[in-house]
């Protein structure tokens, strides 16, 4: 948005509100419309008038322009006597009122100020409308002595006259015109009153107007409603009402002057509602608009651009700055040379721009804009500049947005597979050599997402991107290849300083957990030192050296991850040493009574150490809470075993106990779970470390809870065979229990 050093700051009132008749707007005006109509500037100057407003010998001509109105109408050299249209200058308040005119006519006359979003005064509408006629018949009403002579004038009225009852509305007399505005006969009419022809949405309030002047004792009332024509069509209709009173003031009679303003309504509201749609038109597609006249060095701005810039059309002039001043110094100084000399080279040899730049307004918000402009001709010669600028920031942000994520990965931050495999192709050159790659698999992601959930999995591949990504030098690109692989492009860089940071991702690993689960990754490295080189035999090589990696670290890291769940659940519950301990000692002693296989021994005694690896799920708060559970707080840690055998499943190692695993918490009777089996459906090891895990618990106590006595654990156990236990197993038990009391 430009414009040049010698303009106007203040436009002169009749270019400005000129600029805002439209041909639409003037035809709203000039079409079926009663009224004279004449946009005056502060100074009485004609700025525009319709055709009724002009001399009927030169009424297609525009001859009153530029003239002073008292002047132009009246023949006058000065202001007429008690001039309204002065008041409303003065006073910059609207007039409505009535006039009598120098020529005898009597006009109703509205005077309204036109002022600028600044409330400063550019000029005045002023409509007047001949009423001479309703003076007329309004003085005649009053006047007229002999019915026969009101009578004629009654009838021959070129408004519909009416009388009727003020206290309940009856229409009691009315003239032909009347008949027709409403469209019902003379005889319908008197079985009516006014009420029940107001529309409905207007009767409570003319109602109330009405009764309230009657009340007042005053002598007229006056209102513009809606009346429903006998077809059922709406009008609208202008009521000059008196009332006539006794001596002792109170109304009798009413009667009443109505025109249909119908058509003069309809334009009014079309020339406001058209108004409003420009308006809000450009408020909403955010575009400004300007021009530039070449010749006198001017420049007009659109309420739109003054709000882009962020500054009052009246702060222009004391900045002492021209539009040109004021708009470029928005742009960044790189685009402002740009913008400029492109404007000057529309203005002189007609070429056309468009610009998309940042932009900072007044007030420092900053966007973005997009900035246009072509010249305009008139015979040959350019005389304007007609230009756009337009807020396109969420536009600009939306493509920024959609930009980053098509090379950006949502969960990490990190670049995708997409942008890396862009990079690789661009670093692929001499200059780059030597190119390093580190292609890395997180280990056990699947493992997390079964025991802890989604949420911990996603935690732990961010883990993952914050360690490559503080390992890495600025330049170095690091990427998420997929789901839990990651991959580092090290342009310029050799085997030895490649190492340095692959060894520092592997230091870093070792002290980050992410909720129970430590950290760990399977990481390969190649380097590209010649250019005939493939980069994506470079990547193959890296992928094969991190699965080699893998397999390498494969058995610590399940040692690893074993070892930490184990801790965490002694950490967390009263899984302790002693407590598997317990129920090893005991579950080998049921297992040695039924004659199992040292196989089914050994793999009883891994049991005792993972039957409850599943509570790393729970809380601590849970598993240590002093009291009974909530039904929700139980709910959760019924949830351990089949968490136990997703982990089982999860590591070589412990898979072979895992069916055992979930299995542990079934009851005899099928009323156990997590899957309700009965009897011999549950498999043997599992209803050992049942009966071994319940007598240590019993024996041991808890903190929260005091071991039982001989008697006591004797009671539950009977109590318990044949439903929770397997009998057989009880009567071992008891057997067991008598041995270590001799």
């Amino acid at each position: 948005m430009v414009s040049g050093k010698n303009e106007k700051h203040i436009l002169p009132d009749y270019i400005t509100l000129d600029s805002q008749l439209t041909g639409v707007n003037r035809d709203l005006f000039n079409e079926d419309m009663g009224e004279k109509v004449t946009f005056l500037s502060s100074e009485l100057n004609i700025i525009w008038n319709n055709i009724n407003s002009r001399d009927k010998r030169d009424y297609h001509t525009k001859s009153h322009i530029g003239q002073k109105c008292f002047k132009a109408y009246h023949g006058r050299y000065e202001p007429c006597p008690n001039c309204p249209i002065v008041e409303v200058i003065q006073s910059g308040i609207p007039y409505n009122g009535v006039q009598k005119a120098p020529d005898g006519t009597w006009l109703k006359v509205s005077g309204i100020p036109i002022n600028n979003e600044s409330e400063n005064l550019l000029g005045v509408l002023y409509l007047s409308f001949d009423i001479t006629r309703q003076k007329l018949a309004e003085e005649a009403l009053l006047l007229l002595k002999s019915e026969k002579e009101f009578r004629a004038i009654f009838e021959l009225a070129s408004v519909g006259i009416v009388q009727a009852n003020p206290n309940n509305g009856q229409f009691t007399n009315c003239n032909q015109k009347f008949c027709e505005i409403t469209g019902y006969t003379k005889k319908e009419l008197f079985k009516l009153n006014f009420y029940e022809l107001t529309h409905p949405d207007d009767r409570e309030e003319d109602w109330r107007k009405f009764t309230a002047a009657v009340r007042s004792n005053t002598n007229s009332y006056k209102n513009e409603k809606r009346y429903i024509r006998k077809d059922g069509s709406v009008i609208w209709i202008r009521i000059n009402a008196a009332f006539i009173r006794n001596p002792d003031g109170e109304a009798y009679a009413t009667v009443a002057i109505c025109e249909d303003i119908t058509e003069r309504f309809e334009s009014e509201e079309e020339l406001r509602k058209s108004k409003m749609l420009l308006a809000k038109s450009e408020e909403l597609s955010r575009v400004g608009g300007w021009a530039w006249d070449v010749a006198r060095e001017e420049m007009i701005w659109t309420d739109q651009t003054y709000r882009i810039h962020e500054i009052d059309p009246d702060e222009v002039k004391p900045l002492d700055k021209g539009y040109i001043e004021i708009s470029s110094a928005c742009y960044k100084p790189e685009d402002r040379k740009k913008i400029l000399k492109a404007f000057k080279d529309c203005a002189e040899k007609g070429i056309p721009y468009d610009f998309e730049v940042p932009f900072t307004s007044c007030k420092g918000r900053e966007m973005w804009v997009k900035t246009t402009a072509e010249a305009e001709y008139s015979k040959g010669k350019i005389t304007r500049v007609i230009g756009n600028i337009m807020d396109i920031t969420k536009r600009k942000h939306f493509e920024e947005t959609l930009e980053y994520m098509s090379f950006h990965d949502q969960l990490t931050g990190l670049y995708n597979r997409r942008f890396i495999e862009v990079e690789i192709k661009r670093l692929d050159t001499a200059r780059q050599l030597p190119l390093a790659v580190i292609v890395t698999d997180l280990n056990n992601l699947k493992l997390a997402n079964d025991v802890f959930g989604h949420a911990v999995g996603d935690k732990l591949i961010k883990a993952a991107a914050r360690v490559l990504k503080s390992s890495c030098r600025d330049e170095d690109i690091v990427a998420r290849w997929g789901g839990d692989e990651f991959a580092i492009l090290l342009p310029q860089t050799t085997k030895k300083d490649a190492e340095t940071i692959y060894n520092r991702i592997i230091e870093r690993c070792s002290v980050v957990h992410v909720a129970e689960m430590p950290l760990s990754m399977a990481i390969g490295l190649s380097v590209k030192t010649e250019p005939e080189q493939k980069t994506d035999d470079l990547i193959k090589e890296a992928e094969t050296n991190m699965y080699k990696n893998k397999l390498e670290q494969s058995r610590t890291a399940v040692d690893r991850i074993g070892k930490t769940l184990l801790k965490t659940l002694a950490d967390k519950s009263c899984e302790t040493e002693n407590h598997i301990r317990g129920i090893q000692d005991i579950a080998g002693k049921l297992a040695e009574k039924m004659g199992l296989s040292s196989v089914e021994m050994s793999r009883l005694k891994l049991l005792a150490v993972l039957h409850d690896i599943g509570k790393v799920g729970t809380t601590a708060e849970i598993l240590t809470k002093e009291g009974p559970l909530s039904d929700a707080e139980w709910e959760k840690v019924k949830e351990h075993p089949e968490i136990g055998f997703r982990i089982a499943k999860a590591v070589k190692e412990f898979s072979q106990v895992a069916e055992e695993i979930l299995s542990h918490h079934e009851y005899w009777d099928g009323s156990g779970y997590p899957r309700g089996l009965k009897g011999e459906e549950i498999p043997v090891l599992a209803r050992i470390i049942a009966v071994a895990d319940a007598y240590e618990v019993m024996t041991s106590g808890r903190p929260y809870k005091e071991a039982m006595t001989r008697d006591e654990i004797l009671s539950e156990f009977q109590k318990c065979s044949g439903s929770q236990f397997n009998s057989e197993l009880v009567e071992i038990l008891m057997q067991v229990f008598i041995e270590n009391e001799k």
